[in-house]
């Protein structure tokens, strides 16, 4: 807090982070506003969500649960972003969630649930099938969005204009600084 930082979005959380976080604030020791998603992993067995479910409205007072979030895959810097065609290293084909039949049910289980759900995706095939997943479950105007979106999966021009068509109760982010700073931009000159 004391350089500006006041609110922080974790990425893995567990239910041992909860009670951390419980402890830390108990003791004033958490100074910032904290989200913690639970991390659900691929290699966690389906038998361990519901342990999770009971606790989506856990929160303190300056931190929040809530959210389930996933990693389809990494990023293609690294080859790890899950591609329709290999990078330029030949790498990028296989997903950090070997199994999307299981990533789609554990969004479903979790968003069912009530949980927020957020996934990680950077390669084209990654957000092919975060949408999948997302498509599944939502209806009305998010659902004709979603059709609008994965049009032209590679094309940031079409993604963005799909995204801006106010849908309710899914959110996508570009995480990239230089995507920032060009969403500003376009959001200035549209008005």
């Amino acid at each position: 807090a004391k350089v500006g930082i006041t609110s922080i979005h974790g990425m893995d959380g567990s239910l041992e982070t909860h009670d951390v976080l419980r402890e830390l604030e108990a003791s004033g020791r958490l100074i910032t506003r904290l989200t913690m998603p639970f991390w659900v992993t691929p290699d966690m067995p389906e038998s361990e969500w519901p342990a999770f479910l009971p606790h989506r409205d856990a929160r303190g007072r300056r931190w929040r649960g809530g959210t389930a979030k996933f990693f389809i895959d990494g990023v293609i810097d690294t080859g790890t972003a899950w591609l329709y065609a290999p990078d330029s290293e030949g790498e990028g084909l296989l997903p950090f969630w070997p199994d999307p039949a299981k990533y789609r049910r554990a969004v479903k289980t979790f968003a069912e649930a009530g949980f927020a759900c957020t996934t990680h995706a950077c390669g084209d095939r990654g957000v092919r099938e975060a949408l999948d997943a997302t498509k599944a479950l939502v209806s009305g105007a998010a659902a004709e969005a979603l059709k609008k979106l994965e049009t032209n999966l590679t094309t940031l021009e079409s993604r963005l204009k799909a995204a801006s068509e106010g849908f309710r109760g899914v959110l996508f982010s570009l995480v990239a600084i230089a995507l920032a700073v060009y969403l500003i931009a376009v959001a200035f000159k549209r008005g």
